[in-house]
């Protein structure tokens, strides 16, 4: 079968029978803002965008495995295979699934928050982004990289997309009391995966190869 492709407004998958991996291809396209600092040059922007994929594959890449049900040729011949998942983030100039606008910032600062527009496909980022921090007082020894977290919301974790999941932190009763006391989650204060983080990439799944059904664990 080789290659099934699929492309979606967020991000295109390729599930690749040789290498029993599922290709998560998300593109961006930067807006560079020097934020009073001085005008972004070619090195800077390179180093940044590195540091991004670096934190985002490092928190993602490899952690969700893939098991295949059903009566289609590809399931019975990958019945007990695992398959794995990795993302690839890529700068591009036309074509992107977000638009990626970063801005330069000497230290944390709480009026200047990472935040992702779903609807807009908007993602807006600061260059300590990068920067493992402490998001709790009590919890002192839980870190998290804002841009592996912002990531988690690009790819489905979002409160705009229906039977999905949002920051896990919030206190709303409605939304996430189920996973509020789960702090080390990645959606929450901390960086670990849990199997909801990826319901949406798994309903992707769904429908890409006929009679075949995906299953994501952690």
């Amino acid at each position: 079968m080789g290659h099934v492709t699929k492309k979606t407004p967020y991000f295109d998958i390729d599930i690749n029978s040789i290498s029993k991996n599922i290709l998560v291809i998300q593109k961006w396209k930067y807006e560079w803002l020097a934020n009073g600092f001085s005008e972004w040059q070619y090195p800077e922007k390179l180093d940044i965008h590195e540091k991004f994929e670096k934190a985002i594959t490092s928190a993602w890449n490899g952690k969700a495995k893939v098991k295949v049900i059903g009566s289609s040729e590809f399931a019975k011949q990958n019945a007990t295979k695992i398959l794995t998942i990795i993302f690839d983030v890529k700068w591009v100039i036309t074509n992107a699934h977000w638009n990626v606008m970063v801005s330069k910032l000497q230290k944390f600062d709480n009026k200047k928050r990472p935040v992702v527009d779903w609807n807009g496909k908007i993602i807006k980022l600061y260059t300590v982004d990068v920067i493992p921090v402490r998001k709790s007082y009590e919890l002192k020894t839980l870190k998290q990289t804002n841009v592996a977290h912002e990531f988690g919301h690009s790819i489905g974790n979002h409160s705009h997309i229906k039977g999905m999941h949002n920051d896990e932190y919030s206190k709303s009763k409605i939304i996430n009391k189920p996973y509020f006391d789960d702090k080390t989650s990645i959606m929450n204060l901390g960086m670990e995966l849990r199997k909801r983080h990826f319901d949406y990439i798994e309903k992707e799944l769904s429908g890409m190869i006929p009679n075949t059904k995906f299953i994501i664990s952690v």
